[in-house]
């Protein structure tokens, strides 16, 4: 998951295309011996829109994971994730309830429990773009009472928990992304982890990819440094002639 993330990471600059990115980490899963999950989409993001209409494929795709090809444009921002399984890559619910959700902004219907009237106002007052948990809607008791008949209406998005096969692992990469002129930034946390595989990439295209530096510097950075070495240098010249 960590390589497929790197890799992503480098080729997400304005020009290159999403299915690259899908490419790349179906080629890095399989060097790992590991199978990415289904359904997996990594989104743009912008103001209030976590689930922009921008999608990249980071999974294993299906019918639902059919999506427009684009090409990746500067000041552009991007919540990425990918998700491995030493298994066969498919999830499913096992029952678990479900306590996430995210309002469908497009979705109106007319209520006919009065809980859910005052659940679903006040989804509307406080959560109305971005993700929330029953928890946070003060009276969870009729808060779990109301959510039944609002999901079954789509107003909400249900965020499950989902499952692989007993005994299978699954690693999990997430971060946020931004396309700047000169790199692409991981502006959140994306770091090694400790574990390491006894598998590794032997594709040298792929290999060549994650040897390249993700930060460039800019032509004002490279004067500027320029400046200050030349800087020091006549200091230390200065000295040496007193």
């Amino acid at each position: 998951a960590y390589s497929s993330a790197q890799a992503a990471l480098r080729l997400m600059r304005p020009g290159r295309k999403n299915s690259e990115v899908t490419a790349v980490v179906a080629k890095v899963c399989k060097a790992y011996g590991v199978e990415p999950l289904e359904g997996t989409l990594s989104h743009q993001v912008k103001k209030h829109v976590i689930d922009g209409n921008r999608v990249v494929v980071t999974g294993k795709g299906g019918v639902e994971c059919k999506v427009d090809e684009f090409e990746f444009e500067e000041n552009e921002a991007y919540a990425m994730d990918f998700a491995v399984s030493t298994g066969e890559g498919k999830t499913k619910e096992l029952g678990d309830r479900t306590t996430v959700f995210k309002r469908q902004v497009d979705r109106e219907y007319r209520l006919k429990l009065q809980a859910s009237r005052k659940l679903f106002s006040a989804i509307n007052a406080k959560h109305a773009v971005l993700p929330f948990t029953l928890a946070a809607m003060g009276d969870e008791r009729n808060a779990k009472l109301g959510i039944t008949e609002i999901v079954s209406h789509e107003l909400v998005v249900p965020y499950p928990t989902l499952y692989e096969k007993e005994g299978e692992i699954v690693a999990r990469v997430a971060f946020t992304a931004l396309i700047m002129p000169s790199q692409t930034m991981p502006i959140t946390s994306l770091i090694e982890p400790k574990a390491k595989s006894e598998k590794k990439i032997e594709d040298q295209e792929i290999l060549d990819l994650l040897a390249q530096e993700i930060s460039k510097k800019s032509n004002k950075q490279k004067k500027k440094e320029k400046k200050a070495a030349e800087d020091a240098a006549a200091g230390s010249e200065a000295m040496k002639d007193a």
